[in-house]
């Protein structure tokens, strides 16, 4: 009975609903960091007491009550630190030097660059900044930098977004924290953008020539519009020439989530493999080996998102582990994917694609869980 109850269980999940707690009572109530670290330190000091008195309820529940603080000062860090950026740079003239880490195409026909730069340095009033951050900035042109490259941007201001949302939902400035961004610059020319440097050899732009070669290649197979929904849904490439107008005909529909690319594509493809491997008298070592060469070709060719992170992860970890002959639950490893992510991100928790991949996902996973204990209570039941 005891091993029936581990299967469907994972000591995760109270740590998890804990961490998921703090976070979003942080977001309501906005604690201040002092307070936070006063009770983080007197809930760690009951953990200690419950460790050495080996109290198991008291060391669950207390741990999760850690947790959830934990991530509710993480969540007042990373909004602090991109506000102190904020009010170091904004609404001044500044110059910035950094490396081009993503491109882009965007634009009604896609004649435009979108580049995300990460900064070494940023000049404000003959004053040098020695910061690390992420800015877009958006070029109403075709630029020649790759990425890799080390560029500067002369003479930009960067304007705040706006810290509240009519609608209730997530504001523009949360989207920026989520992404890991100080803000995005709108170059009407390619003038105040110029590259400095241009490595012989870069692992990034190998990668991105890759993916970018492989999604051009997709023009000998398929008509323009089919092109474009392969790229949405299978590589999740949302900079397209037709996404407008695909997304204002789903839209009159309501169908927009069709085009949204989801975990389920990626194990569409896998057990397409699966069943093609099947064929072929191969060690099941070598086809999962394959499998996962596999998966890792198909993530360098696509744009990430959090749904195919879930999946493609959890597809790693559940065939190394067999890989292994270690035994994996799908439920432990969902529960500590999802710790993982909203521990190095918090603001994760509040966008939907996050909550309606995990939140499905363990839908989806506790059922099949409670149908499977149902069927096997019956098959018990039968026998005896």
């Amino acid at each position: 009975m005891s091993t029936t109850r581990h299967k469907f269980y994972t000591p995760l999940l109270t740590p998890l609903i804990g961490l998921v707690t703090g976070i979003y009572l942080q977001s309501e109530l906005s604690l201040p960091t002092s307070m936070l670290v006063v009770v983080i330190f007197a809930t760690g000091c009951v953990v200690t007491y419950a460790l050495m008195r080996t109290k198991k309820t008291l060391i669950r529940y207390s741990s999760a009550v850690l947790i959830g603080l934990v991530g509710a000062l993480l969540l007042v860090v990373q909004r602090n630190e991109h506000e102190n950026l904020l009010e170091l740079i904004a609404r001044k003239k500044i110059t910035i030097t950094g490396t081009v880490t993503e491109k882009d195409a965007w634009g009604r026909f896609g004649s435009d660059d979108v580049l995300r730069i990460t900064t070494h340095s940023i000049i404000t009033n003959d004053t040098t900044l020695n910061v690390t951050c992420d800015i877009l900035c958006y070029v109403k042109h075709h630029t020649r930098c790759m990425v890799g490259d080390e560029v500067s941007v002369s003479n930009v201001v960067l304007k705040p977004a706006p810290q509240q949302s009519a609608s209730g939902n997530p504001a523009y400035d949360d989207y920026l924290i989520k992404e890991r961004l100080v803000g995005s610059l709108f170059l009407p020319s390619i003038r105040a953008l110029k590259c400095i440097n241009r490595p012989s050899w870069s692992v990034r732009r190998w990668l991105w020539n890759f993916r970018i070669r492989t999604y051009g290649a997709l023009n000998s197979l398929f008509t323009p519009i089919t092109k474009s929904y392969v790229g949405l849904i299978f590589l999740g490439n949302k900079q397209q020439k037709s996404i407008d107008h695909l997304r204002l005909m789903f839209n009159y529909w309501g169908l927009s989530h069709y085009l949204a690319r989801s975990g389920i594509h990626i194990i569409l493809i896998i057990m397409i493999w699966k069943f093609l491997l099947s064929l072929i008298p191969l060690h099941i070592a070598f086809k999962r080996i394959f499998l996962i060469l596999l998966c890792i070709v198909y993530d360098l060719v696509s744009w990430a998102s959090i749904p195919f992170t879930r999946a493609y992860y959890a597809f790693l970890i559940t065939e190394g582990g067999g890989l292994c002959d270690y035994q994996t639950n799908s439920l432990h490893i969902l529960t500590l994917m999802c710790l993982a992510i909203l521990l190095y991100n918090p603001m994760q928790l509040f966008f939907l694609d996050f909550q309606l991949t995990f939140g499905l996902t363990f839908t989806l996973i506790i059922f099949s869980m409670l149908v499977a204990r149902h069927q096997n209570h019956g098959k018990f039941a039968k026998i005896t």
